[in-house]
């Protein structure tokens, strides 16, 4: 199976936000902490309750979407051509500046979103594989098959 693409601006933003996606218990506890700020800001509306709730409307809507365009334009090997293979034995990425193997045993997990994938050799450092580099959807979904039979469920 042989893949490629660019990636753009817009898969590196939504990375970003697949990227901080909380595991499912820490989403639980995190919707169970947002109700309950918004019940005890709703009984007693304060200035820190307003700061705390515009702040992370910022960060979130604002801040992360601007840092990681920042991040996308000042990283240029990001904007070229690549190119992945699967390999019996990993994923050979191929770009202008250099090529290599990834072998399945350096991927530590990997994360699924709408239209991208992230494979994690580290908890912080993923290489992204946006949709678009796939003839279709089947073969999106036929390379999500062969990264379950090699490294398991997604995070």
């Amino acid at each position: 199976m042989l893949f490629a693409g660019v990636i753009n601006e817009k898969d590196y933003v939504a990375a970003q936000f697949v990227h901080a996606r909380p595991r499912p218990v820490f989403a639980a506890v995190g919707l169970v902490l947002i109700v309950a700020f918004i019940w005890a800001f709703a009984m007693d509306p304060s200035l820190v309750g307003f700061g705390v709730a515009v702040w992370l409307v910022g960060f979130f809507a604002i801040y992360m979407p601007w840092r990681a365009k920042r991040n996308y334009r000042q990283y240029k090997a990001l904007s070229e051509p690549v190119s992945v293979e699967v390999k019996q034995d990993g994923l050979y990425f191929k770009r202008q500046t250099g090529e290599g193997l990834v072998p399945w045993s350096h991927v530590n997990k990997w994360r699924l979103g709408k239209a991208l994938i992230l494979l994690y050799p580290t908890n912080n450092v993923f290489y992204l594989i946006p949709s678009h580099f796939f003839p279709g959807q089947e073969a999106f979904l036929s390379f999500v098959a062969v990264l379950r039979e090699h490294l398991g469920k997604a995070t």
